[in-house]
């Protein structure tokens, strides 16, 4: 009995191992920045666990309002700038996927501080911005 007891726990362990690493593997290391305001929550989403200079990079724009209902049809504008010098323009329009979510890919150019500011149906300045380092 003892030896059907020990037989049945290690092909339990075996069975679950496998399920174990390939779980392991499926999840994605995103890099999250954050803002809230009297207005507005949002969540930027970088699709990797590292941003690096010169590579396209899939990003996510979570909007909320400040009673936290989702922000529909909004025309979204991000303009990557490094505040310390003049960079030639980079903007990128986001496109609209649904309950509140943008999505889009962008391009840093340099290592550095960088301010994303994050526009939102035609401003003229920005409704509010990230501030982060590469």
């Amino acid at each position: 009995m003892k030896k059907l007891l020990s037989l049945f726990l290690i092909l339990s362990l075996i069975t679950l191992y496998p399920n174990i690493n390939s779980y392991s593997k499926d999840i994605e290391k995103n890099i999250t920045l954050k803002f809230l305001s009297k207005k507005y929550y949002a969540k930027l989403i970088f699709k990797t666990d590292k941003l690096e200079k010169m590579l396209p990079v899939k990003v996510t724009l979570e909007l909320k309002d400040n009673k936290n209902k989702p922000l529909e049809n909004q025309e979204i504008l991000l303009d990557l700038i490094m505040p310390s010098m003049e960079m030639p323009e980079n903007k990128v329009k986001l496109k609209y996927k649904g309950n509140g979510i943008y999505q889009g890919e962008v391009i840093f150019t340099m290592r550095g501080d960088w301010r994303i500011n994050v526009y939102l149906k035609n401003s003229k300045k920005p409704d509010f911005y990230f501030d982060f380092e590469i």
